[in-house]
């Protein structure tokens, strides 16, 4: 009975020692515990901070990328329309070629040679006038009464040689033709066709 109780007794003793090495551990340690949970405490901030910045990085990475969707569709729109225009384009273009090719030096010289001009030649060498103008750099004739004679110019600087001309209506650098003088031409040929319609609708 006696051993039981000692045996008892030491077990206390030996649990009551352990329980003092790891109190005094635990008191040890806990410095660097508290240190930890600091420096856990402040890594989380720094975490919800970057996360914060990822977010407004990805909202914008969002937008952009929207924007790029919403441009590209609208080149998309751009290309087809362009491409549609130049299908267009190209049998007028390659007509418009044809029809240059077929003048001759005699169709020139009879046109140069004429006392009396129509309207509709006058307007086509207005025209012609409006485009080599730029390439050539020559300035725009005046009439008596001082106004800008278009037919005058053209029998001066163009008409003048035949042979020439030919040549450079067929050799045209057309890819240096500006906007503003596209436009002004359209404008004459529109009002070409509006003449053409209006002498067909009284011939009628």
């Amino acid at each position: 009975m006696k051993e039981r109780y000692e045996n008892g007794v030491n077990k206390l003793i030996e649990t009551n020692k352990s329980v003092n090495a790891m109190k005094k551990d635990i008191e040890e340690k806990k410095p660097g515990l508290e240190k930890a949970q600091k420096d856990t405490a402040e890594l989380m901030v720094v975490v919800e901070e970057n996360t914060k910045s990822a977010n407004i990085v990805k909202e914008k990475c969002a937008i952009e990328e929207a924007t790029c969707k919403e441009e590209e569709g609208k080149v998309t729109l751009i290309k087809d329309d362009c491409e549609a225009a130049l299908a267009l384009a190209l049998p007028a273009l390659a007509e418009a070629e044809k029809a240059v090719k077929s003048i001759t030096k005699g169709d020139i010289d009879f046109v140069k040679g004429l006392k009396t001009v129509s309207d509709n030649i006058k307007d086509c060498i207005e025209v012609i006038v409006l485009f080599f103008k730029p390439w050539k750099g020559f300035a725009l004739e005046k009439d008596a009464e001082k106004k800008l004679d278009y037919w005058g110019t053209a029998k001066k600087h163009l008409l003048n040689n035949a042979a020439q001309l030919l040549n450079d209506l067929v050799n045209f650098p057309r890819d240096d033709i500006t906007d503003d003088t596209i436009a002004t031409a359209k404008k004459k040929l529109d009002t070409l066709d509006d003449k053409k319609q209006a002498n067909a609708s009284a011939a009628t």
